[in-house]
C-alpha cells in the first residue's frame, strides 16, 4: 500500500516567504518548507498496483494556466486538531475546475478519495487544541500577509511517506497545462 494525492508545487520563492511564517506556536507541528503545497484531492492508501493506472488516467485532465497569491492565514478543523493554513487571495475559476474533473475521473475509476469539501490552502502546521490566545495572536499577526503572484502550470501525482518527523513528499508524475 502506498499513500498518494494530487497536487499542486509552489515555488521556491514562496516556500522562502511561507517558511518566515513556521514560528510562533509552541506545540504546532510545522509542515517543512519543502513540502509546502495546495492539495489537489487526497487519495490516501491504496495498492501500488493501482498508481499507474491512476497516473495514466489523469493524463486525460486538461487545464489552463492560472496565476496565484497568498493572502493571510486561517484554521482549518481536522479529525485531530486544526491545522494553521496560508489562503488565497482569491481562487480562479481554473484551480475549483481542475479539482472538480479529478474528483469526477477518479469516481469514476472507482477510487475512494477524500470526500470533504475542497477548500484551497497551504499547510503551514497542524495543531491539537492549543492555546487559543497565542493561535489569535498569529491569526491577526498574518491575516494581512500577502505574496507575490504565482503561476501554475502544472499538477502533480504525489507519494507521501509517513516519518517520525512528519511526512515526506515526492512526485511521482506532472501533468502539464494545455
Amino acid at each position: 500500500m502506498q499513500r498518494i494525492f494530487l497536487g499542486l508545487s509552489i515555488p521556491d520563492e514562496i516556500a522562502g516567504f511561507l517558511s518566515t511564517l513556521l514560528h510562533g506556536i509552541p506545540d504546532a507541528k510545522w509542515v517543512h518548507p519543502q513540502n509546502l503545497h495546495i492539495t489537489l484531492k487526497f487519495i490516501g492508501e491504496i495498492p501500488e498496483s493501482d498508481i499507474e493506472r491512476i497516473a495514466e488516467a489523469l493524463e486525460e485532465i486538461s487545464f489552463h494556466k492560472f496565476d496565484l497569491n497568498v493572502k493571510g492565514t486561517f484554521l482549518l478543523d481536522s479529525p485531530k486538531g486544526y491545522a494553521l493554513c496560508a489562503g488565497f487571495s482569491e481562487i480562479p475559476v481554473e484551480l475549483s475546475e481542475m479539482n472538480r474533473k479529478i474528483t469526477s475521473l477518479l469516481s469514476r475509476l472507482g477510487v475512494r478519495t477524500d470526500q470533504k469539501k475542497f477548500i484551497a490552502h497551504i499547510t503551514l502546521a497542524r495543531l491539537k487544541r492549543s492555546n487559543s490566545t497565542r493561535l489569535e495572536t498569529y491569526l491577526n499577526e498574518f491575516q494581512e500577509i500577502q505574496s507575490s503572484s504565482f503561476s501554475i502550470n502544472e499538477f502533480h501525482l504525489f507519494l507521501s511517506e509517513l516519518h517520525p518527523n512528519g511526512a515526506v513528499h515526492s512526485i511521482l508524475r506532472s501533468y502539464p497545462a494545455s
